[in-house]
């Protein structure tokens, strides 16, 4: 079976459609029990989002991939602005990672909107 990308368009300021957008992809039976790799982008997109979405985003992302039957692995990447992070503080960076599911592996701050850079993988 031949397998093409596919869009899926969903309002990530709509927890609730984001949630059942992710799980149709990532526990769905095409997506097979197959050691398969995840990596998540987010780059320049929770600069829009509503107060409290970006931190619900990444809790969602690792709640989900959690759920997985395969044992993959699962990494973040962003070049984003990202809740309850000060600046570049490194420190905060680490717990907003931790609390929301992921440990932080990489950290690159920087001048900008999309101030915040770096790595993380599914703990």
């Amino acid at each position: 079976k031949e397998y093409r990308p596919q869009l899926i368009p969903v309002d990530f300021n709509n927890l609730n459609d984001t949630r059942s957008a992710l799980e149709s992809i990532i526990l769905s039976d095409d997506a097979g029990s197959n050691d398969v790799h995840n990596i998540i982008l987010f780059e320049g997109v929770m600069i829009y989002l509503d107060e409290g979405v970006p931190h619900a985003l990444l809790d969602i992302c690792s709640s989900i991939l959690n759920k997985r039957k395969s044992q993959s692995s699962s990494y973040l990447c962003f070049a984003d602005r990202l809740e309850n992070i000060p600046g570049g503080d490194e420190e905060a960076a680490h717990m907003e990672m931790e609390s929301t599911g992921w440990k932080l592996l990489d950290w690159l701050p920087k001048p900008g909107l999309a101030r915040h850079m770096g790595v993380a993988r599914l703990r």
